[in-house]
């Protein structure tokens, strides 16, 4: 019996006669070679999203590669960078498909009992057939397109953070919110992962209405989002800045909602106006100087908020910020007052220090962030020296009408501040060129001075 096993197929290796070139004849003209030193592991490479409209037009013209499920083999580069339309309509079908696939089934609706409570045992009321495939609820494709698209960033003094691409909607139709983050995973691996659930979210116990949403306004939310990084968690409020907003959207989307224009009430007026004074005086006496100013007091400040008694803290940063920025008692208070208010009571000094210095507007910030990224491409925190050598270019032309001013060239300037750690941190990064905002009024001189230093 086992030598019939044995002898069975199976068990048996057949040697096979070698098969030539010759004897399979000629590769036809049509058919591609095999490049076998081309060929990639799975997961050394991840293609790409291909547009829709991209890939429709690779194939009429021809233009296809044979092992890329039609998309063009020559421009793998142009995956990586997407365009910002392209990423923007990616984020807004990434949203929509999430909202519309969970909404049903979980809708609250679906728990109510359609039959009598005595006729079915508690643990079967709810059963596949009681389940309803739509709820009076529930949302659809066109109740969701009433929506705000807009872009923000993080206030924040860490370059992990304040690097964040994120995108959110504000939907018409329940007054809901939600933040999305674009996210890189390697080359050519992307996606848009929610950053702040939907939901109505307050501000000042008000819920967030439409005319909220604008470019330069302050969005604050509470640190117990399921999705946020567990370094937001840790902090007791996120606030985003909106950097760009689809105005022409909004107008038409007031239209239609019929919400009228809203007016600021008579503090959030007086605050402004305020705010704007005390930055205007500060701002005037910090030039040729302001550099300097800032870097000192920044490093003054750089353990200042863990300290243990608040009112400890409010005496140490009014004595810095009277001593370097000449700042008068009864600003200090006003100004701490208005964060206070804004931040419901928890006051962070990098708040009280952008309400007195005022920020750079929020086109020289793309710039500047779009610098720090190519210099920090992995979103650190930090910079390295090296990186900063290398990609430097030296001082411009335009820095001509600079040079009385007592401000320390960049390199200079990095090289002192990273000398022990060989890297500097966004932090300080940032403080050069707030200061450097304050010192050039322009903006296309501030912008044009930072593409030519770095060559972007």
């Amino acid at each position: 019996m086992k030598a019939n096993v044995k002898s069975s197929p199976l068990y048996k290796t057949v040697q096979q006669p070698k098969t030539t070139m010759a004897d399979r004849g000629p590769r036809p003209a049509e058919v591609p070679v095999l490049k076998l030193e081309t060929l990639h592991d799975a997961e050394e490479e991840h293609p790409a999203i291909i547009p829709k409209d991209a890939a429709i037009k690779k194939s009429v013209t021809g233009d296809l590669s044979g092992m890329s499920w039609g998309s063009p083999a020559s421009t793998q580069s142009k995956q990586e960078g997407l365009s910002e339309e392209r990423k923007l309509q990616a984020v807004i079908e990434q949203v929509m498909v999430d909202q519309l696939s969970r909404a049903v089934i979980s809708d609250p609706e679906q728990n109510a009992v359609s039959v009598s409570p005595t006729s079915v045992p508690p643990r079967y009321r709810r059963t596949l057939h009681h389940t309803k495939v739509k709820t009076r609820m529930s949302l659809t494709e066109n109740t969701l397109s009433n929506k705000l698209c807009f872009q923000a960033r993080i206030l924040s003094r860490c370059g992990r953070e304040a690097c964040r691409k994120l995108i959110g909607f504000f939907f018409t139709c329940d007054q809901t919110l939600t933040v999305y983050e674009y996210r890189n995973f390697g080359k050519n691996r992307w996606n848009a992962l929610p950053f702040i659930a939907r939901g109505v979210h307050l501000n000042r116990g008000r819920p967030y209405r439409l005319q909220d949403i604008s470019q330069g306004a302050e969005l604050h939310f509470c640190t117990d989002d399921p999705h946020l990084p567990q370094s937001l968690r840790q902090q007791p409020c996120l606030t985003l800045r909106v950097t760009d907003v689809d105005d022409t959207a909004k107008g038409a989307l007031l239209t239609q909602s019929g919400e009228g224009l809203y007016c600021l009430s008579e503090e959030e007026t007086n605050d402004r106006n305020t705010l704007k004074a005390i930055q205007g005086a500060v701002r005037d006496r910090l030039r040729g100087r302001a550099i300097q100013t800032l870097t000192n007091l920044a490093r003054d400040l750089q353990n200042l908020d863990i300290k243990t008694g608040s009112v400890q803290q409010k005496v140490q940063l009014r004595q810095f910020l009277l001593e370097q920025l000449c700042l008068t008692q009864q600003d200090f208070e006003a100004v701490w007052r208005i964060v206070g208010r804004r931040a419901e009571r928890r006051v962070h000094p990098a708040d009280v220090m952008r309400a007195v210095t005022g920020e750079m507007s929020e086109n020289r910030k793309a710039v500047f962030l779009k610098v720090y990224v190519k210099l920090d491409p992995n979103k650190t925190g930090s910079i390295f020296l090296s990186n900063i050598e290398k990609f430097y270019r030296g001082k411009q032309e335009s820095d001509a009408a600079h040079e009385a001013v007592p401000n320390p060239d960049i390199l200079a300037f990095v090289r002192e501040a990273g000398k022990v750690t060989k890297t500097v941190s966004y932090a300080e990064f940032e403080d050069y060129y707030e200061g450097l905002s304050i010192e050039i009024s322009d903006d296309e001189e501030y912008i044009n001075n930072l593409r030519a230093t770095w060559n972007i």
